[in-house]
């Protein structure tokens, strides 16, 4: 595809906009073809996009599991000095009231997510803190939170008496088969996590190597997680959304550079048509001025 001077003037507008150093890994995977790495960009968009639906109700579905399984097994204690500003059983602290006694989230770095999604949640208006739930905590927190909570850290005989794996894989994953052992089920969870945090930041999803998962194969990982969950959305999601591998392609980036020309095009179009208005505005105004 031969561009213009002009096309070329507005693509080089563009990679200042975005900054070479954002737009490097796409510059290298197109050898330096500035269009080309600008569709890529764009459809680096696209494919993200295509994504978010499944990776939200993913995040969602995933925290509702686990907590409804864990709500009932720790209760938490009407004493307040056994929690740290919301009482839920993601605050625990170690308290003689509380039987079984300790916290529940052990594994590393829980305990600081936990810490964050309390100070974002009683920080918002703290004069309704009192009315603050265990609800309000769960929604405040990270999908690296419960993915967290699949680790070997809750696995019997465990590090601290919180055992939850195998024991309770049945109740938070109905539909996983008895051979889908949990050593999958968190791998399978934890390359979701990465893959998730690259579509929220906004970084590069495609497959970079051969031995890279394409978007199409983390598509198909999140199916896969959501019937681990039985959840409804498994079957739903490619119903209400375009799925990820219909813009998993070298067609569907080619796509995305024709639109990515035409769109210039047409906003040069309008640029003319509008400077064309304004110059016979000024001409009847003047053309007005002389009668």
């Amino acid at each position: 595809m031969s561009l213009t001077s002009t096309q070329v003037s507005q693509l080089g507008r563009l990679e200042a906009l975005i900054g070479s150093s954002r737009l490097g890994p796409y510059m290298a995977a197109e050898g330096g073809d500035l269009s080309l790495s600008l569709a890529r960009y764009y459809w680096n968009i696209d494919l993200c996009k295509a994504a978010y639906p499944a990776l939200q109700v993913l995040e969602i579905d995933l925290r509702n599991s686990i907590d409804s399984v864990l709500k009932p097994l720790f209760p938490v204690s009407q004493n307040p000095a056994a929690y740290r500003g919301i009482r839920s059983w993601l605050t625990r602290t170690y308290h003689p009231d509380i039987r079984p006694s300790g916290e529940v989230v052990v594994h590393p770095g829980g305990r600081g997510t936990v810490d964050r999604a309390l100070e974002k949640v009683l920080s918002k208006d703290p004069a309704q803190n009192a009315r603050r739930t265990h609800d309000d905590l769960v929604a405040a927190t990270s999908f690296g939170l419960w993915v967290g909570m699949l680790e070997t850290a809750y696995d019997e005989p465990g590090t601290s008496g919180i055992y939850l794996w195998p024991t309770h894989r049945g109740k938070v994953f109905p539909g996983a088969k008895d051979e889908e052992m949990m050593t999958t089920i968190r791998t399978t969870f934890n390359g979701l996590r990465h893959f998730r945090n690259r579509v929220f930041h906004h970084e590069p999803i495609w497959a970079k190597t051969d031995k890279s998962p394409s978007p199409s194969a983390r598509y198909a990982d999140i199916l896969q997680a959501l019937r681990w969950l039985n959840s409804a959305h498994a079957q739903l999601l490619t119903r209400l959304y375009e799925p990820v591998s219909k813009l998993d392609s070298e067609d569907a980036l080619q796509v995305a550079r024709k639109r990515l020309v035409d769109g210039i095009d047409q906003v040069l179009e309008a640029a003319a048509k509008k400077k064309a208005e304004k110059e016979a505005a000024r001409a009847a105004r003047k053309g007005a001025g002389n009668k």
